[in-house]
This record gives structure tokens, C-alpha cells and sequence, in this order.
């Protein structure tokens, strides 16, 4: 056993939870034609400018995510644009939580950005590297029944332990 190497994971509590999770797993397993599916991290955890900045890390209120009501007025104008958002604690189901978690660890943890362009230029050598050594395209293997069946199996095992 490895207990440095222990992850705890996570059941969202979200009332949604199930329908969007069923949303996501079918927009990456059979995408609907003619549309287009973008994986987005609205609030990406990363603090990557010089630790010494004041108003880090990124508090309530201070991103416009999908909830921001600029973003609800502009989806509204354009009625074409789906979200479908990850729910709370199921971050693992977004393909590019897993992206933004490499570049964190990688290459902007422990580094000190002194400005906005040395932090793009750090990013942008990642990315290049990344797509020259190890990018593939992405393939959803997991069947949908089968991870809507362990998230009951978790919630299970929660309330058989309370």
C-alpha cells in the first residue's frame, strides 16, 4: 500500500447530477452531427502568477463563469450554444480537467510568472511540447451504464456506512 498515492474521491450531491452526467458521457460517446463540443475549464484551480499577488487564490465572485449573469444574458441572445455543465465534484468527467492538471503540476507549480507574458510563453512551450511528445486524440472507452452504475454503487456504500 501506498498511502502518499491515495486519492479520495468525490460523489456530487448535485440534484442534476445524473442527467448531466448522462449529457456529458453522451456528447463525448456519440456527438450530435454537425455540432461542435467543446470541453472548457471555467474555473481552473491553477495559480500561476508570483505567489506575492494579492487576491489569490481566485474567490467567490471574482470569475465570470457559466453562472455569471453576463454569460446567462449572452446565451440567452444566442440560443444556439448548449452548456452542459460538469457537475459539482464530478470534475473527472471533463477531459480537460485532466490537461490543466498535467500544466499545473508540470510547469506552473512551482514556477514564479513576474508577467502575464511570461506566464503565456510558459503555457505556450507546454502545449507545444505536449503536442509534439504525447498528444493522441481523445476516446471515451468507459461505458455510460457502467459509470452511472458505480456512482449508485458509491452513494450506497455512503448511506450502508452513516
Amino acid at each position: 500500500m501506498m498511502p502518499h498515492r491515495w486519492r479520495p474521491f468525490k460523489l456530487s450531491n448535485d440534484p442534476a447530477c445524473l442527467e448531466t452526467l448522462t449529457d456529458i458521457v453522451g456528447l463525448s460517446v456519440a456527438p450530435p452531427a454537425h455540432a461542435v463540443v467543446l470541453s472548457i475549464d471555467d474555473t481552473s484551480h491553477s495559480q500561476a502568477r508570483d505567489r506575492t499577488q494579492p487576491g489569490l487564490p481566485l474567490k467567490k465572485g471574482r470569475g465570470a463563469t457559466h453562472k455569471h449573469k453576463d454569460v446567462q444574458v449572452w446565451l440567452a441572445r444566442h440560443p444556439c450554444w448548449t452548456f452542459h455543465v460538469t457537475p459539482t465534484s464530478s470534475a473527472w468527467l471533463n477531459a480537460v480537467e485532466g490537461f490543466f492538471a498535467k500544466l499545473t503540476r508540470r510547469r506552473l507549480k512551482y514556477g514564479v510568472f513576474r508577467s502575464v507574458r511570461e506566464l503565456q510563453d510558459a503555457i505556450r512551450r507546454f502545449i507545444d511540447e505536449h503536442n509534439t511528445t504525447k498528444a493522441k486524440p481523445f476516446v471515451w472507452t468507459a461505458d455510460p451504464d457502467t459509470i452511472i452504475a458505480a456512482r449508485k454503487r458509491g452513494f450506497q456504500t455512503l448511506e450502508s456506512i452513516h
